[in-house]
């Protein structure tokens, strides 16, 4: 029985989005020796996911919405929030709709290059945190004001 080895495949993914390196897609290797007390160019800053998507284009994912529970239809996939590439935060879930998914790595040499993607990354997160806070205030409402009516009716 011959035992053969797979490879990794060595080539770049092609045509990379918003300026995007085929090393900012692979967590950077450390030399055997540094001085871990200084700042390092391979040390990583930001990570963050992209989704290609059909309709939307490319799109950072922020905030994990929910998976599918036991209750849902068996093909249903996990909803996070994302923000596309002109700002607009968005819905996504992990479907056929989604082409390709990328882990970026923001490294120290390459932040400056990434700088506009993190500040979507980062503007995309507080945007999502608002309108989830927004979702469960309004799912709370009417739950208050069950719990404050009879307390109005005994007046």
């Amino acid at each position: 029985m011959a035992i053969t080895k797979t490879r990794k495949p060595t080539a770049a993914p092609a045509n990379l989005p918003l300026g995007l390196k085929a090393a900012d897609l692979a967590y950077p290797k450390r030399p055997k020796k540094y001085d871990w007390r200084k700042p390092q160019p391979f040390d990583v800053l930001h990570t963050f996911t992209l989704y290609e998507t059909e309709r939307l284009g490319w799109i950072i994912t922020t905030l994990h919405i929910r998976n599918p529970g036991s209750r849902h239809r068996s093909d249903a996939q996990a909803r996070t929030y994302g923000v596309t590439a002109e700002g607009q935060v968005v819905r996504v879930g992990l479907g056929p709709h989604v082409k390709r998914t990328l882990t970026v790595y923001v490294t120290r040499a390459r932040a400056e290059a990434l700088q506009k993607l993190v500040d979507l990354h980062e503007r995309g997160l507080a945007d999502a945190g608002s309108i989830r806070d927004r979702i469960s205030t309004r799912r709370a409402q009417p739950r208050l004001l069950a719990v404050r009516w009879p307390v109005l009716l005994r007046r």
